[in-house]
């Protein structure tokens, strides 16, 4: 060896000897030389736990520190690099997948729609109205149907309960089925068909709706609940859940975000209107007495034809106080008035 040479390692061995720490960051220096290039291209987390990886390998075949350091030294720097890789020890790859799983099952217990939302018909009870129908018996198939209604109500069943109904002359039973059938599944053409003959028929006049009970009926009722949760508990995900898994904020969070908050802001009239449309009623017995207050020797106001739709305000024992399409408000009878929500 030189004797400039020798003379550099005894200066550097007797630096070392006065502070400890100076072969601590020689290692650290020559681990960030081998790890800068896992920098490039990486997810900066990746990066800083094997560059700590590098650090520990390099220490293994670089110790820090000359011959004469003490016991108590050289303990102190293994403490220290034990410390070091155990805090920034690599998780495994499964654990960065953790927040995606969490997410995953919320929204799944959010949008999952259960089995027993929509019970099944009994074929064989459907088939013996249908039978009872056809063959002219109208009455039996107005049992055997709102039996069924009761048990599995759909937009079938009370579609084929109103024609029943109006097979016998029961105009009010009959508008009342088809409303409940529209209610159920505003798509349906056959009984919307059914309300325009009846009141065309009866002479009785359309409902007038408010724009928001309008828009409630472009889609289902459950239908409006579902866009309106699923979208704000989407964009309260993305809002908060970045923060707190310390994920890099990307654009299509924030922008699905927006997204879920204006379809939970945009279904808000629709679901006023549900609500409000949940009061309308359609009065069943024809000359329905319209009295003033809710007994039965009070003053008749006017008489109500059946069929008439009309808006519940409140009730009071067996009477309940409407308000009908000409603002003629009074007391009916409770079984002579039915909501087109169901009881």
């Amino acid at each position: 060896m030189s004797e400039g040479r020798r003379a550099q390692c005894e200066v550097r061995e007797r630096a070392e000897a006065r502070n400890p720490g100076s072969g601590v960051r020689r290692t650290c220096l020559l681990g960030f030389r081998l790890a800068r290039s896992e920098f490039r291209g990486k997810w900066r987390r990746f990066a800083r736990a094997r560059f700590f990886l590098c650090v520990l390998r390099v220490s293994a075949v670089f110790p820090g520190g000359a011959s004469s350091e003490t016991a108590e030294t050289r303990s102190t720097q293994r403490r220290a690099r034990f410390r070091l890789v155990q805090v920034h020890r690599p998780a495994p790859r499964w654990f960065w997948l953790r927040p995606v799983w969490i997410a995953a099952v919320v929204l799944h217990s959010l949008v999952a729609v259960p089995s027993h939302a929509v019970p099944s018909i009994p074929a064989d009870v459907f088939r013996q109205a249908s039978e009872a129908y056809v063959s002219g018996a109208y009455s039996d198939a107005v049992l055997v149907l709102t039996d069924l209604a009761q048990r599995c109500p759909s937009s079938g069943v009370f579609h084929n309960l109103g024609n029943a109904e109006w097979k016998l002359g029961h105009a009010g039973e009959a508008i009342l089925a088809w409303e409940r059938a529209q209610w159920l599944d505003p798509f349906g053409a056959n009984p919307r068909a059914n309300l325009s003959f009846a009141r065309k028929a009866a002479q009785l006049p359309t409902p007038d709706l408010a724009w928001y009970e309008i828009c409630s009926t472009w889609l289902p009722v459950d239908v409006w609940a579902w866009i309106a949760g699923a979208g704000f508990w989407i964009a309260v995900a993305l809002t908060l859940l970045p923060g707190i898994f310390r994920w890099r904020k990307a654009g299509w969070q924030q922008a699905l975000a927006a997204a879920g908050f204006a379809a939970c802001l945009l279904t808000l009239p629709s679901l006023v209107g549900i609500h409000t449309r949940s009061a309308l009623g359609v009065v069943l017995a024809p000359d329905t007495p319209l009295r003033l207050t809710p007994t039965q020797e009070a003053q008749v106001l006017t008489k109500l034809p059946a069929g008439e739709m009309a808006r519940l305000e409140r009730a009071r024992g067996g009477y309940v106080y409407l308000r009908s399409g000409n603002d003629a408000a009074g007391w009916v009878r409770r079984k002579e008035f039915g909501l087109i929500c169901g009881e």
